[in-house]
């Protein structure tokens, strides 16, 4: 499946160099910057084949999937689709066995499912699904029985359920009700202007006012025909009076099959579905504030009824499938902004009347339409999935090699040090083990040196070796040892090539440093005060910058400066609150930016753990700390972190993921499984696409020189992803 002018795999130039005697050298590089290809991928298998069902989204992200037909008999079974997990199971049935039904999320996290037509005539009955449970029971009844009706959570908390068609021959209604999971009740509301089926019912932004739009009269015309109408009319539900008012009309007729998508800026997008006589490529923009209709571009030919519709993080929409005669596999993008319509990648089966749903990640799933495997859309930019490490490492280092490679070494796995290390090439996408190092270490330090080797410190169990990972050899070796045994402590390469090793569990005060010429250690200048769990950063003056962390049972605010000219530290202002665990990166303008963090806060024996949102920025010019925005991603309970990752964005962006939430007691730590990025221009942070995996802690993160962000592993996580801009 291969979208037109984009190649099937990330872009890579070969370079070859030939001299006047004939000799040729080649080297690969990979082109940085660019998005990959979308592309749709084969999902977990939805174990029946459905038409005619319902596919809710759960408060938990699970997408319950609700009877239909598989094409033989109409069904009772319901499944989840696990979207971070990308399986299915089955969950408890229905009562009864239901095709085109609808199915609406309460507020208290309960699906209710209404009406439809089981093995006969239409239904009246109601049925609510526990999610906590996953068991059915049944609710009040309907006043009348439907099928082919739609049904919407209003802003109150009740669900409104408008048209459809009642009998054994298809009549059509214009009566509307309302369900209240307080009482568990229907009550009638006013009836619609027009009798429909088939329609569309949207809840607009702001107002909470409903538009229906389009659908199909069916009646019986003199002498007993039976006739079926398109409508092009709308009518607008009003929640606070329980009256319908009539809006602009659609431009075209659409009696079924059509779909109503609420954008970004509020208006409605109704695209495709089926005309007077055939499946139309032509759509509308329905604006709520003067209740007018504009049309738009069409779609490609020949047009298409039964489709997904998705909005996208981007804010275009993604419209899928369908049916012109036939099931189809294409799939085309709408911009809004410039009404504009681009091809995509094809799916890999062609479906119609399928459920489709936008992914945290950014993505799209697929469910349904007469196909038992469901799909996934990859837009190409936002988090990707690429081969896990061979082993599962929390507490590990990563390091980019001169080669473009990375190296992962060491960390721990159910509490035992490792020593086995691994390179990602990102030209190929794959990892291949080197050879293990002399001492298995976790919460050690990594430095690229000058000479392209990588010097590794700390960590180990007991000791305080340090060794030498050569990458042309792919072989490590012994080197001078550390002065004192340290874990979490920093390691810094300073502008005249020598390494600075600060503080760390078992360090205190003291910092020592790492000659590359002779391969040994020597004490420099103690810090003014001990600290573990740190930042050090080399400013752009050539200065390190250490800030807060903890000193036995005292969180720090305090920061200090340390000149390798003179080989002497200097206080430096504090920060407005004390943490350890945060990120501490520098900008594009030379300013260093510290995110989040925890500190322990109480009194007596009531002590527990906050963490923070704040984000401050020191200015080395004047040594001042400017408060900054808070994050707003939010883990439960705040929207501070601590244990992330930060890495600092080709565009000065700073991306910001993963980590834990703790507010106080009884209130975590949990894990915030979200993403974010600071912008400085502004000051504001964004929620982006949330990450493939959730990463409490322990995880790595490192920009690759193609502007891509690769993060790896974490607690039980042997994952590796990579964020693309």
């Amino acid at each position: 499946m291969k979208t037109r002018g984009c190649p099937s795999a990330p872009p890579v130039l070969t370079v070859t160099i030939t001299h006047s005697l004939g000799s040729a050298s080649s080297a690969r590089f990979l082109v940085g910057g660019l998005p990959d290809c979308p592309a749709w991928r084969p999902s977990s298998a939805v174990t029946a084949k459905r038409t005619g069902f319902t596919a809710t989204e759960l408060k938990d992200g699970k997408i319950l999937v609700v009877g239909g037909t598989d094409g033989s008999q109409s069904l009772a079974s319901a499944e989840l689709y696990d979207p971070m997990t990308d399986t299915a199971s089955a969950t408890g049935g229905m009562a009864a066995a239901r095709v085109n039904h609808s199915a609406s999320l309460l507020s208290d996290g309960r699906v209710l499912v209404m009406g439809g037509a089981g093995t006969g005539s239409p239904m009246a009955t109601a049925e609510l699904y526990d999610p906590s449970t996953g068991a059915w029971s049944t609710t009040g009844s309907m006043s009348s029985p439907r099928t082919l009706h739609v049904s919407v959570l209003l802003g109150n908390g009740k669900v409104l359920v408008a048209g459809g068609s009642y009998g054994a021959f298809g009549s059509t209604l214009s009566t509307a009700e309302l369900y209240d999971p307080s009482t568990g009740s229907w009550s009638g509301t006013g009836s619609m202007g027009q009798v429909r089926q088939r329609h569309t019912l949207t809840v607009l932004k702001n107002s909470g006012l409903v538009l229906a739009t389009g659908g199909t009269r069916s009646y019986f015309a003199r002498g007993g025909a039976p006739v079926a109408e398109a409508l092009a009319s709308a009518e607008l539900y009003d929640p606070a009076t329980g009256a319908w008012s009539s809006t602009g009309a659609l431009a075209q007729a659409r009696r079924e099959g059509h779909s109503a998508t609420v954008l970004a800026s509020g208006t409605v997008l109704v695209l495709g579905g089926t005309g007077t006589s055939s499946p139309l490529s032509t759509g509308e923009l329905y604006d709520p504030a003067t209740g007018a209709w504009t049309a738009i571009r069409a779609m490609a030919p020949p047009g298409r009824s039964g489709h997904g519709a998705t909005l996208l993080p981007s804010g275009k929409v993604l419209v899928s499938g369908g049916s012109y005669s036939l099931p189809l596999k294409t799939a085309e993008l709408y911009d809004p902004e410039r009404d504009v319509w681009s091809s995509t990648a094809e799916l890999g089966e062609p479906r119609t009347d399928h459920a489709s749903f936008a992914l945290p990640q950014g993505g799209v799933v697929l469910l349904g339409g007469a196909v038992t495997r469901g799909e996934r859309y990859e837009p190409g930019v936002g988090w990707k999935l690429v081969d896990p490490m061979s082993s599962v490492r929390s507490e590990h280092t990563m390091t980019l090699l001169p080669s473009g490679q990375v190296l992962v070494v060491g960390g721990s796995f159910d509490g035992a040090r490792l020593a086995s290390a691994e390179v990602y090439d990102p030209l190929t996408g794959h990892w291949s083990r080197v050879g293990d190092m002399l001492t298995p270490r976790s919460n050690h330090t990594a430095t690229l040196l000058p000479s392209g080797k990588v010097l590794v410190s700390g960590g180990a169990e007991q000791g305080t070796s340090a060794e030498l990972y050569d990458p042309a050899a792919r072989t490590w070796s012994s080197t001078g040892a550390l002065n004192l045994e340290r874990s979490d402590a920093t390691a810094t390469l300073l502008p005249s090539g020598r390494v600075l090793v600060t503080g760390g569990t078992g360090g205190a005060a003291s910092a020592e440093l790492y000659d590359p010429g002779t391969g040994a250690w020597a004490y420099t200048t103690s810090m003014g005060e001990e600290r573990a769990g740190h930042t050090a950063t080399l400013l752009s003056s050539g200065k390190v910058l250490v800030a807060c962390g903890q000193r036995g049972s005292t969180y720090l605010s305090t920061t200090e400066l340390y000149d390798e000219a003179t080989g002497s530290w200097t206080a430096a202002n504090p920060l407005r609150l004390e943490r350890r665990d945060h990120t501490a990166t520098l900008l594009q303008s030379g300013q260093l930016l510290v995110v989040g963090g925890y500190r322990f806060v109480g009194s007596g024996q009531l002590y527990f753990r906050v963490s923070t949102e704040h984000t401050d920025a020191y200015e080395p010019e004047n040594g001042e700390w400017t408060p900054r925005g808070g994050m707003t991603a939010g883990g439960i309970m705040r929207s501070g972190r601590h244990y992330h990752v930060a890495s600092l964005l080709p565009d000065g962006r700073v991306l910001v993921m993963g980590g834990q939430v703790s507010s106080g007691p009884g209130s975590g730590p949990y894990v915030n499984s979200t993403a974010e990025t600071f912008n400085p221009s502004t000051g504001s942070w964004t929620p982006t696409l949330r990450p493939q995996k959730a990463r409490p802690g322990g995880h790595r993160a490192l920009l690759l020189p193609t502007g891509r962000v690769l993060v790896t592993g974490g607690t039980n996580e042997a994952s590796a992803e990579v964020y693309i801009p």
